[in-house]
């Protein structure tokens, strides 16, 4: 009798493990953006979809469908919903991971979804401004490493390995 309940008590618990495990994966969202994926999804449509979500599950089930479309070379369609991770997480570890791959890997992508400035905002780079004591239009000074230009008919005073 006590092996039944141990038993029932197991699989119970494994249906709650995956009920939970779906929720918080963010349900049957991921499904739906992947099919949405392949139409050039726009505005409106993705927002009917995403609106009643939690956050999370947004969060994950964008990232997820990224990856996943990033992993079949199906770049050009997750741009779409790397913009849209970025509108609704802006400053998620998931945004900036998937915004810093495309600006790394798909460069002309990249701009063309966020613009330059845009971009050095998500990934934190900052334009570096010229050192106060340096004037920029000043050339650099030569650097004097022992080298120099020989002569015409100067000699050179091998060593005898190199003769």
């Amino acid at each position: 009798m006590y092996g039944i309940f141990l038993v029932v008590a197991l699989v119970l618990g494994f249906v709650a493990f995956l009920v939970l495990r779906r929720s918080s994966s963010g349900g049957g969202l991921a499904p739906k953006l992947l099919a949405l994926a392949g139409k050039t999804p726009d505005a409106a449509a993705l927002a009917a979809l995403l609106d009643p979500a939690t956050p999370k599950q947004v969060r994950s089930a964008l990232d997820s469908v990224v990856a996943q479309l990033w992993e079949e070379y199906r770049r050009e369609e997750a741009v779409p919903l790397i913009v849209e991770l970025h509108r609704r997480a802006p400053g998620s570890k998931e945004t900036r991971y998937q915004v810093q791959r495309l600006a790394e890997v798909e460069p002309q992508l990249a701009v063309q979804a966020f613009g330059v400035e845009t971009l050095k905002q998500i990934l934190g780079i900052k334009d570096e401004a010229p050192h106060p004591s340096r004037n920029p239009l000043e050339e650099d000074e030569p650097v004097d490493d022992g080298s120099r230009e020989l002569e015409e008919n100067e000699e050179v005073d091998l060593p005898e390995e190199l003769r």
